[in-house]
């Protein structure tokens, strides 16, 4: 599996948060624990961050709040 991880200035299931000018980047990794230090890193920059299976873009996990602490499993 591919895993999609996206970060966002905003929350995308908000009106402002999917239009894509506020989409930052995204990474793609085949290894979960690559795609977790991915999430940690856009998270701890201030980012929404979501995870997709790459292939599919079935939401995985999040969206997160960058104003809350991430889970202690991500996904």
């Amino acid at each position: 599996m591919m895993y999609r991880i996206e970060a966002r200035r905003a929350d995308p299931s908000t009106e402002e948060g999917s239009a894509f000018a506020v989409f930052i980047g995204s990474n793609t990794s085949e290894r979960r624990r690559d795609a977790v230090g991915a999430v940690r890193m856009f998270h701890g920059a201030g980012y929404w961050v979501e995870i997709f299976d790459d292939e599919t873009r079935e939401l995985l996990a999040g969206p997160f709040d960058p104003d809350l602490p991430l889970p202690s499993f991500i996904f």
